[in-house]
């Protein structure tokens, strides 16, 4: 059996695709991530008004149109935390590709619950995933929109 020893791949112009530290663990430095929260609360149906990111590697999330582009073709997982406006008591809202809903609606009926839903995404190259609230909003220190490459 042949080995080939390495401790990283990178790409043609010479970037890190990927590292393995001494102990075998394989990180890729560069894959698409983000993790989006809002900036205020939000309080009319529409896109997840996510503003402001504490992660956004290769700048697939955009603050502006509050959408991922994928910037590969692969499986992507998103996750959506919210908490009800307290004027409204209830939350309603779906993931969106390319702005068409798939999978379920998630709600709940109660202000002082949060609700999160996930869910696996094929992406092709530019198509977009966003989250979309029906109800009238959200509270902004309990919401937030998250996802990355699976591969």
């Amino acid at each position: 059996m042949s080995y080939v020893k390495t401790n990283g791949v990178k790409t043609v112009g010479g970037t890190d695709a990927a590292l393995i530290n001494s102990g075998g663990i394989i990180t890729e430095p560069n894959k698409p991530a983000f993790h989006a929260y809002p900036t205020v609360a939000q309080v009319s149906p529409g896109i997840g008004a996510m503003a402001a990111t504490t992660t956004n590697v290769g700048n697939c999330y955009s603050t502006s149109t509050y959408k991922f582009t994928a910037p590969v073709a692969g499986n992507y997982f998103f996750t959506c935390t919210s908490l009800p406006n307290s004027s409204v008591n209830a939350i309603f809202f779906r993931f969106r590709k390319n702005e068409i809903q798939v999978g379920p609606v998630s709600y709940i009926i109660n202000s002082n619950e949060t609700i999160t839903m996930s869910m696996v995404m094929s992406l092709n190259v530019s198509e977009t995933a966003d989250v979309y609230f029906s109800s009238d909003g959200f509270e902004r220190d309990y919401t937030s929109f998250s996802g990355f490459l699976i591969g």
